[in-house]
């Protein structure tokens, strides 16, 4: 799971509702990009581009869940 958005998002309140679903989630591989500065409907930084690509490059074709065995 990735979960990427602004330190200084207004509309949501991001260190209440979106730390607790990060922490509830029971997904295993969880990765949270924070971008320093920036709000809701903000313009996405070069880094956070690279930093997103590098996340769905590591994890493309990779199953979601583990399927149990027949």
């Amino acid at each position: 799971m990735l979960l990427v958005y602004g330190e200084e998002d207004e509309v949501i309140k991001h260190s209440i509702v979106t730390e607790e679903m990060f922490v509830t989630w029971s997904c295993a591989d969880k990765t949270r990009i924070v971008v320093p500065g920036a709000g809701h409907g903000w313009k996405i930084t070069e880094q956070v581009w690279v930093d997103v690509l590098s996340w769905l490059n590591k994890h493309a074709g990779q199953p979601v869940h583990k399927t149990p065995k027949k």
